[in-house]
């Protein structure tokens, strides 16, 4: 099953506005490109009605391209992603 990412805005939403520079380049990146494509271009390794939900594709897809994009390992990532704000964010 495909998970999907909830677009529900939420205190923590609200935090990373204020923390977050406008002019910080995952905030352009965020902006300039459009994602939206990742999702259906993965649906159909997705089996609709068997097993349970997984991570959205996107958020997975977001991480890897994080990880590229700072030269981070996988443990590198993994710490970023839970202990900075901006790569939380994103």
């Amino acid at each position: 099953m495909q998970g999907q990412h909830s677009a529900q805005s939420s205190f923590f939403g609200m935090i990373y506005d204020e923390l977050i520079p406008t002019d910080h380049l995952l905030r352009k990146l965020t902006a300039a490109v459009d994602l939206s494509f990742v999702s259906d271009l993965v649906s159909d390794c997705y089996c609709p009605d068997n097993g349970r939900p997984s991570w959205d594709p996107l958020v997975l897809y977001r991480v890897v391209f994080l990880q590229f994009l700072y030269d981070l390992s996988d443990r590198e990532i993994e710490e970023q992603v839970n202990l900075n704000l901006a790569c939380k964010w994103f």
